[in-house]
């Protein structure tokens, strides 16, 4: 996706990137819950950012998630690491909640669900290069994601999500 001078990725080609990338194998356990990635330029050049956090999942009942224990960005341009950091050691928020979050046994089909995320995907895929660029973007889109990502992210994952994007989500309710 371009947008003046620089190709950024698209949201939906960073997040097929991190199913392989070696961070995610190396450093992430295997039953962590890993947010969805979203723009931000916290880290002073546009990037995707998420965090993971323990979970217990148990079939049949509600997903327990722990606050994030880990975070990490990659660079819109290129899809390099910019940060990877344990939050004991290098915080994201003075005041993330502590609570762990309940997380609802998900109502629908997989196929369902998929759908949903690649509805965020392609909203926040057409949002990001604005984003990144400065530009206010078309108003009834942002008002459109943000219901989507508050849908799909319940409670505390959106207080953790929030946190992390700060300035994405901020300016997508601006």
């Amino acid at each position: 996706m371009t947008l003046g001078t620089q190709r950024h990725l698209t949201l939906a080609e960073v997040m097929e990137r991190q199913k392989t990338h070696w961070l995610r194998q190396a450093e992430v356990p295997l039953e962590h819950y890993v947010s969805i990635l979203l723009p931000t330029t916290r880290w002073s050049e546009a990037g995707f950012a998420c965090y993971a956090a323990p979970a217990l999942r148990r079939r049949g009942e509600p997903t327990r998630v722990s606050p994030p224990d880990r975070y990490w960005a990659v660079a819109a341009n290129g899809g390099r690491l910019l940060v990877y950091a344990l939050c004991a050691a290098v915080p994201y928020a003075d005041d993330l909640p502590a609570e762990p979050q309940v997380v609802p046994v998900p109502q629908g089909s997989i196929a369902e669900l998929k759908e949903q995320l690649a509805e965020i995907g392609e909203l926040a895929g057409f949002l990001a290069p604005r984003f990144f660029a400065g530009q206010p973007g078309d108003h009834e889109r942002r008002r459109e994601l943000v219901a989507l990502l508050q849908a799909h992210l319940p409670g505390r994952l959106w207080d953790w999500q929030q946190a992390l994007t700060s300035d994405f989500l901020r300016w997508l309710t601006a």
